[in-house]
């Protein structure tokens, strides 16, 4: 134990966030420890903080308001506490002991200068590793009575990857039952209407060509001294057309060919129309 030494403590009761009965504790066991020479306490309302600031004034301990600038809702290290540590021990060189309870920060330099002057350190076991190496004796304020330490940021989580959606592939519409039989329907009765048109073509064209009887004239009356007329020869015979014995392979292409010219032709089915058509089955081989 660190006894009949001279103390002086630094308490932050505002970014602390203490209680009456944490400072009530903090000067108990300081007191066991030896003899409170100074005192100084930081952030104490005299409403918020009653009973701490009404104990403080009484025994002569100095108060110091809030920190000048500080952000709300945020507990920071009072930076006064350092110059006032290094004022008190070296106005007072009586002084053995310090005591300080704030919120944690690098005091790493703060305690190798007390150390220099042999002088022992009672703080809170809550900064960082280094600075609590040179702690001489923590100061244990019970369950939850400890500072706090700012809280860390929570990590964000990992951006997921984004998966790229496959597109599914593009379907052709089906047609309707009832438009698939209507071609397969339109293609038989133009075949048929081919065959129809390919037998009469070939009717016409198997006909034998009539020979056209000559016609004689009759000669002349006899005049005086008559020259006979030539007789006139007979027209040539026309061959009957050859029958067509070869058709087109491509009964598809006939039947486009056929759609185009009675597309073309607005009186339906008409007599030109078979002409037409009549043509161009003549063109097939």
């Amino acid at each position: 134990m660190l006894e009949e030494k001279n103390i002086a403590f630094f308490i932050d009761v505002d970014n602390c966030g203490l209680t009456s009965e944490h400072y009530a504790d903090i000067i108990n066991k300081l007191s066991g420890m030896g003899r409170i020479f100074y005192g100084r306490v930081y952030g104490a309302g005299q409403r918020k903080h009653k009973e701490i600031y009404a104990d403080a004034n009484e025994k002569g301990y100095e108060m110091m308001g809030p920190m000048r600038v500080k952000r709300r809702g945020r507990k920071d290290f009072d930076s006064r506490i350092f110059v006032d540590v290094v004022d008190a021990v070296r106005r007072a060189p009586s002084i053995k002991i310090v005591c300080i309870v704030a919120q944690p920060t690098d005091l790493v330099h703060l305690y190798t200068y007390l150390h220099k002057d042999d002088i022992k350190i009672i703080a809170l076991a809550n900064g960082d590793e280094a600075s609590n190496s040179f702690i001489d004796e923590v100061l244990d304020l019970g369950t939850g009575s400890q500072a706090k330490a700012p809280k860390k940021p929570a990590a964000k989580p990992a951006p997921k990857a984004k998966v790229t959606p496959v597109p599914a592939p593009i379907e052709e519409p089906k047609k309707p039952a009832a438009a698939a039989n209507s071609e397969v329907d339109r293609t038989e009765e133009l075949l048929r209407e081919i065959e129809r048109l390919k037998a009469l073509a070939s009717e016409e064209q198997t006909k034998p060509v009539e020979e056209e009887p000559v016609k004689e004239e009759s000669a002349p009356a006899p005049k005086a001294e008559p020259t006979p007329a030539p007789a006139e020869e007979p027209a040539p015979v026309k061959e009957p057309a050859k029958p067509r014995t070869q058709y087109a392979q491509n009964d598809s292409d006939l039947v486009r060919r056929i759609e185009e010219l009675r597309r073309n032709n607005e009186g339906g089915d008409s007599d030109e129309l078979l002409e037409e058509i009549k043509k161009l089955l003549d063109t097939v081989d």
